[in-house]
């Protein structure tokens, strides 16, 4: 019994980076692109990983995207790493990533890291406008003579939130001049056809469906002369083709117009 618990100790104990980089190397080259196919790798790693205790139930990858679905492969990748290498105790004491997990537990370690990222912004948001509120009023001080009239330690201290200030400025200024020039540069003429919808493909749409509607009553009145030619004269069948073509022949002048004009309303009111 004695002689089996270091292996059991080894075996329950946190993978090492090289049990990790060891099972990833199995892995595609290519990222995964959907969030079941980054199961799908997160699962070849747990079972490389952790041997016989990953054994999951049928259908599990399935499972696992109805829990993770809405998140982001990367997400799905980075808390599946992330566990493995946990040596937080859980109630029982074992390191955490001593066994593997199930999909609840990543999705609570992908909320984890969301609820961090968005602290983090939020922090990092309020440090800049401070710094550039100190940046403004450093600038004042200067301009009214005041700035000497501080200690060594506070002009040390403004001067450092003055820098972080300034910078903060530039990289905003520079983002909206980008913007700006972006907005101002002409856009190729196949780029401007598709941010407008490009009029002619509705045109042409619209025509062919006259096409495809005109045709349909060619049909039907081809269907109406085999049938008439049945029961009736050749001659019947003939001139109700007849009268189909020509009922074609005039309406589609008349349904192109149309579409013509409805474009040109359309794109009078997405002008105006």
């Amino acid at each position: 019994m004695s002689a089996n618990v270091p292996a059991v100790r080894q075996q329950h104990s946190p993978l090492t980076a090289l049990a990790i980089a060891s099972a990833s190397s199995s892995l595609p080259a290519r990222p995964a692109q959907t969030p079941l196919e980054a199961i799908v790798q997160a699962h070849a790693v747990f079972a490389a990983a952790y041997g016989n205790l990953w054994i999951p139930a049928e259908n599990a990858q399935l499972a696992w995207n109805v829990v993770l679905g809405d998140t982001t492969p990367d997400e799905i990748a980075a808390a599946s790493i992330a566990w493995m290498r946990d040596v937080t105790p859980d109630e029982r004491g074992r390191p955490r990533g001593g066994f593997p997990p199930n999909p609840s537990q990543i999705r609570v370690r992908i909320i984890e890291v969301r609820r961090s990222s968005e602290r983090e912004r939020v922090a990092r948001e309020r440090e800049q406008e401070r710094a550039v509120e100190i940046a403004q009023r450093v600038a004042g001080l200067k301009a009214t003579g005041r700035w000497e009239s501080l200690s060594a330690a506070e002009r040390e201290n403004l001067a450092t939130w003055e820098a972080y200030g300034s910078r903060v400025i530039a990289t905003r200024a520079a983002a909206e001049a980008r913007a700006a020039q972006s907005a101002a540069t002409p856009k190729p003429a196949a780029d401007v056809a598709s941010a407008r919808g490009d009029a002619r493909k509705p045109a042409n749409g619209p025509a062919c469906a006259s096409f495809s509607a005109g045709a349909v009553v060619v049909l039907a009145g081809l269907l109406l002369g085999a049938r008439a030619a049945r029961f009736e004269p050749v001659r019947e069948a003939r001139t109700a083709a007849i009268e189909a073509l020509a009922s074609l022949r005039f309406a589609w002048p008349g349904g192109y117009a149309v579409n013509i004009s409805t474009l040109e309303a359309r794109g009078e009111n997405q002008s105006g």
